[in-house]
């Protein structure tokens, strides 16, 4: 029997900062942890399914009661929750929820690497899937919000924000007349992030009007240098939740390769959730329209989701991309996270996905409605078209 003695306390505190994301459906989910009981002994450790098991030089080891139970020490308790020992949905049951609310049902391809659980704003993934791309990069940046990232020039290893990485990358590359444009960006914000300190003179700055993001299709000027082909277009969480209303409107001036934006990932597909605030003020719990909603205004543009975190989505455009789109978005969505937040928790995004569509879309309606100040919101919710 090994002794695995006081050392799992630290791991288990160290592994606990991982999982603030919820995973959509924790069944899928394979939590690995290693844990080294001396110089020369090292345990890869695995629970699925609520089952541990241990492995030494790739071979698993054949563990007794009291070491599995100071083995499950190393782990949180949502490894063994009930969500995470059985499947919510059935092969049949699930196959049927794609076919018929997938918004490309069973045609659509399965993308198993779609779903980015070790990220918060793709801001790797970015750039990696950028070098995929079929097409010579433009050098062309617009992002609408904020940007991420350290300050001061503390964490100068630390990656945040995709569209500084990005620039980041094309600046590597030494591409001629880059430029990057950021709508809504302070000043002093940009010029005290450590990893844009090299980006100073690349990036234009230009002013926001947050009332006309009330507006269903928001007037927003754009530099002519802009207007056109882009490398990538990038959204963050924008004032009145109004992510798809800016999105639609830009699209009518840009054509990007890429599209990063922070979406809704509490509101499943096949729903789509539009905040307006043309009247009311949108809760701050509701900061973006629904995954769903964002690919109907970017299907038309021939612009498909490829990777998800949750919170964070990541288009292309089909013309570039290598391998089949569009991905079925239902598989990505399940595989991937969500932010438990208080006003929506867990498990009421698990039902609303997982349960029949038409018990759920009045609930989620309800749910949404009472985070209203009224108690009676101005947004719009439905099923995606078919």
């Amino acid at each position: 029997m090994w002794w695995f003695g006081g050392l799992l306390s630290v791991c288990a505190a160290n592994a606990l900062s991982e999982d603030y994301m919820a995973r959509i459906d924790p069944s899928l989910r394979s939590w690995l942890r290693s844990v080294r009981l001396s110089e020369d002994v090292l345990l890869q450790l695995e629970v699925h399914q609520g089952k541990l098991r241990a492995f030494q030089d790739h071979e698993q080891l054949a563990l007794e009661e009291e070491e599995v139970a100071q083995l499950r020490s190393v782990f949180p308790s949502d490894a063994f929750a009930p969500e995470a020992l059985l499947s919510p949905i059935g092969p049949e049951a699930w196959d049927a929820k794609r076919q018929q609310f997938g918004k490309h049902g069973l045609d659509a391809n399965i993308f198993p690497d779609c779903a980015v659980n070790n990220e918060n704003h793709l801001e790797r993934t970015t750039v990696a899937v950028f070098n995929q791309l079929k097409s010579s990069h433009l050098g062309v940046v617009v992002t609408v919000g904020g940007l991420y990232g350290h300050r001061h020039g503390e964490g100068e290893d630390v990656l945040d924000d995709p569209a500084i990485e990005l620039l980041l990358e094309m600046q590597r590359l030494r591409t001629p007349a880059l430029r990057a444009l950021c709508l809504g960006c302070e000043e002093e914000q940009v010029a005290s992030l450590t990893r844009a300190r090299s980006l100073q003179e690349v990036f234009r700055l230009e002013a926001l009007e947050e009332t006309s993001l009330r507006s269903a299709l928001p007037d927003i000027s754009l530099p002519k240098d802009f207007i056109g082909p882009i490398d990538l277009l990038r959204l963050d969480a924008l004032p009145h939740g109004s992510s798809c209303q800016v999105l639609r409107s830009l699209l009518l001036k840009v054509q990007p390769r890429l599209v990063a934006m922070f979406v809704f990932s509490q509101v499943p597909p096949p729903f789509e959730f539009i905040p307006h605030s043309q009247s009311v003020e949108t809760p701050p719990a509701l900061m973006a329209c629904s995954l769903s909603a964002a690919m109907q205004v970017l299907a038309p543009h021939n612009i498909f989701l490829i990777h998800l975190t949750g919170p964070y989505a990541l288009f292309v455009h089909r013309e570039e991309w290598h391998q089949a789109l569009p991905i079925d978005e239902m598989d990505c969505y399940r595989k991937s996270s969500a932010w438990g937040m208080q006003d929506i928790p867990i498990d009421f995004v698990r039902e609303w996905f997982f349960e029949d569509v038409d018990k759920v879309l009045p609930r989620i309606w309800s749910n949404i409605s009472s985070l209203y100040v009224s108690g009676q919101g101005m947004f719009t919710l439905g099923l995606q078209a078919m």
